[in-house]
């Protein structure tokens, strides 16, 4: 009931009044213990907790297991770096999913940078089964980033799938894209092709990966051969069809054809194409079966009208340095076109007829005595021009009057025509390496020609009378003998300082016969020393 008078109203609103200020003490020691509270909350989260990703981490704590967690790899970092002492066990994040990061086996179809960097992750990772994924860069990539995890998956060669662990392949065919594929197999050691026909891309594979074992069979001329043979044999067979073929056996050492066809062009070019190759053949030529590597090839005896056989033969023996062709009924004159015409390519030699004397052409010495023919007339040495390799000749008390045929002769280095017809020594002139010569006994007055043998070192003058001033100019003489020249002594003795001069005596006795060019004469004739 609300008092009337005027005190009572203010004595009750006294008391009102006084409880009002009470209750707003209280209100605001509440709050004044609430605020401390709370102070002291931030204070205590502050300094034994950490915030990463607006959630808060006890600082002191030795284990935290997050997997129940959506952590980002940022968050996991940044709570790394913040509790370094704390064991955290967390869900990775990778391709969209979450893993625990003791996770042993992860299964991809594909795989980024990035995605690789993440893996890292996973200390306990063992497995990568990527046998769905073909970026096969990037999975080496992370096969060498993390070496104790097996990344497994499979590389498509000749339509059938090889673990990347695979040791041996098996082709039947082969492409350029199979042979890079193989890049992505580390632990390839042989690759067997024993099927296979691309021989070009399986010799690329061979030279791309040399310590590879790759084999594989290669068919020639309706044979088949391993990759790895060394030696060849055909007959009757042309070259032509299997020329291509020998590059593909890199082991090659030797091919033989016995009585190929086709021809020495084939031949020719098999041998120029295959240097590292031993090439060789045997062919039947002219009713002979000879090897190719001859150095001497004799067709002696077989009759033939012309050189044209032999010319065409020759092809097939390129080794060749001679040919011999005696009696094969084909003239002299011939004989020496073919000769020179081949001068280049190899000797050809034939047998002249030198009167009865039987002379090969390319014989270096040459005696009529030494076969007990003392008849031995001009007719008969007209032949000897074909001689070009004489070295030695000694026609020595033999009828003759010319010798013409010395001028044929560039090697001639002895020669003797003591005791003959000859007057006229000029075709001597040419013979640029003669060191000995006897023209004892003869009517020759012309020494001129002398003056060209540069090389003369003995000479036997004998009893001939010529011109002392020509042999005063020949001062490379070793040794002089003339017995007609005894009233120049003094005169020649001046010019021919260094040359041991006889002028007395027998025209071939006393020391003449004791110099080591007349030994080596008689050496090169074959007989015995005259002292």
């Amino acid at each position: 009931m609300v008092p009337r008078n005027g005190a009572a109203r203010t004595k009750k609103f006294r008391e009102e009044e006084k409880v009002s200020k009470q209750k707003k003490i209280g209100i605001a020691a509440v709050l004044a213990v609430v605020l401390v509270a709370m102070v002291l909350l931030v204070f205590w989260m502050a300094t034994d907790f950490v915030y990463v990703g607006m959630r808060a981490y006890p600082k002191k704590a030795e284990f935290l297991n997050l997997e129940s967690r959506d952590i980002t790899v940022e968050q996991y970092e940044a709570l790394r770096a913040e509790l370094p002492e704390c064991e955290l066990y967390w869900n990775v994040p990778f391709q969209g999913k979450s893993y625990p990061e003791g996770t042993e086996v992860l299964k991809i179809s594909g795989i980024t940078p990035e995605d690789a960097e993440i893996l890292k992750y996973f200390p306990q990772l063992k497995i990568m089964d990527a046998r769905g994924c073909t970026d096969y860069e990037m999975l080496m990539q992370v096969q060498a980033m993390y070496p104790e995890c097996v990344v497994c998956y499979l590389v498509e060669i000749d339509g059938q799938d090889y673990p990347q662990d695979a040791a041996e392949l098996t082709v039947a065919h082969l492409t350029e894209e199979d042979i890079a594929a193989m890049d992505y197999l580390p632990q390839v050691k042989s690759v067997s092709g024993e099927t296979c026909k691309d021989y070009d891309l399986l010799l690329n594979l061979r030279q791309k990966h040399p310590r590879w074992n790759v084999n594989y069979n290669v068919e020639i001329c309706g044979k088949t051969y391993a990759f790895d043979t060394e030696k060849l044999e055909f007959e009757d067979t042309n070259p032509a069809e299997f020329a291509d073929m020998l590059k593909y056996l890199p082991n090659l050492k030797s091919v033989f054809l016995m009585n190929p066809i086709g021809g020495a062009e084939n031949l020719l070019a098999l041998k120029n194409d295959n240097t590292g190759v031993d090439v060789s053949w045997s062919v039947n030529v002219l009713g002979l079966q000879l090897e190719s590597d001859a150095t001497e090839v004799d067709f002696s005896d077989i009759p033939l009208e012309t050189v044209e056989p032999v010319a065409q033969e020759m092809a097939y023996f390129p080794d060749a340095e001679k040919v011999i062709m005696s009696n094969c009924g084909i003239e002299n004159e011939e004989m020496a076109r073919f000769r020179e015409e081949k001068r280049a390519d190899y000797k050809v030699v034939w047998t002249v007829m030198c009167g009865p004397i039987a002379t090969r052409t390319d014989e270096t010495s040459f005696m009529p005595s030494r076969v007990k023919q003392y008849y031995f007339i001009d007719e008969y040495a007209e032949n000897l021009r074909y001689c070009e390799d004489m070295i030695c000749i000694d026609l020595g008390h033999r009828y003759i009057h010319w010798i013409d045929f010395v001028t044929y002769m560039p090697h001639l280095k002895y020669f003797i025509v003591t005791d003959t017809r000859v007057v006229d020594i000029t075709p001597i002139s040419t013979c640029k390496e003669l060191v000995y010569l006897e023209i004892d006994m003869t009517h020759i007055k012309d020494y001129e020609p002398l003056l060209g043998c540069t090389a003369l070192e003995d000479l036997n003058l004998g009893l001939t009378k010529g011109d002392p001033e020509i042999i005063g100019q020949m001062t490379g003489l070793k040794h002089l003998w003339w017995g007609g020249g005894k009233k120049y002594a003094a005169e020649l003795k001046e010019k021919l300082p260094n040359t041991y001069i006889r002028l007395a005596g027998r025209a071939v006795g006393d020391d003449w016969r004791k110099t080591q060019n007349y030994y080596d004469m008689r050496d090169a004739l074959g007989m015995y020393y005259m002292n």
